[in-house]
């Protein structure tokens, strides 16, 4: 992040107006939770399993948080996890999970960055109204070994607001 702030600095240095916009966003990555949320996804993925009980098509349904990148208070996260398969011939398992952050909490948060990133920018502010219908949703599906080592998984993270859709998958696979 350093090093893409200080190319986008030296493309816009005379911009006085952007300035206070590079310095929020050097703030933003020198917190603990902050780094964490965007530095350990891979990691969070890995383990995302590490630690439940599971039986064969048993739903397992509850509330977690999630680090907010936009403030100190993390994220209410609704979720749902599956041991979908047991795989004998291949020696291996596979869970299945799904989590949705909860929309009021995320776009409070977006709004709330978008008007101070505007505001640091001396630039027209978005209205509440630009951010509503955002969706925040990860679907993760792992392989497993019975000792618990994870052989493959795969992470789709889709971000919805209104007919805008960003989708980042992330796979990580040992060989």
């Amino acid at each position: 992040m350093q090093t893409a702030i200080i190319k986008a600095k030296k493309e816009y240095q005379n911009d006085p107006e952007k300035d206070n916009y590079f310095k929020q966003i050097e703030g933003e990555y020198k917190t603990k939770e902050t780094i964490e949320a965007s530095a350990i996804k891979e990691i969070l993925q890995f383990h995302n399993f590490h630690g439940g009980k599971y039986k064969l098509g048993e739903v397992l349904e509850g509330k977690t948080t999630q680090s907010n990148p936009y403030g100190p208070q993390p994220f209410d996260v609704d979720i749902t996890v599956v041991l979908d398969e047991i795989n004998v011939d291949e020696d291996n398992f596979t869970l299945r999970s799904w989590q949705e952050i909860n929309k009021e909490q995320l776009a409070d948060a977006t709004f709330n960055y978008l008007t101070k990133s505007a505001n640091s920018m001396k630039v027209k502010p978005p209205t509440r109204e630009d951010v509503k219908n955002l969706t925040n949703e990860t679907f993760t599906s792992s392989v497993v070994h019975p000792t618990g080592w994870m052989l493959f998984t795969m992470e789709i993270k889709t971000v919805t607001q209104g007919n805008i859709k960003n989708i980042e998958e992330r796979i990580i696979e040992l060989k």
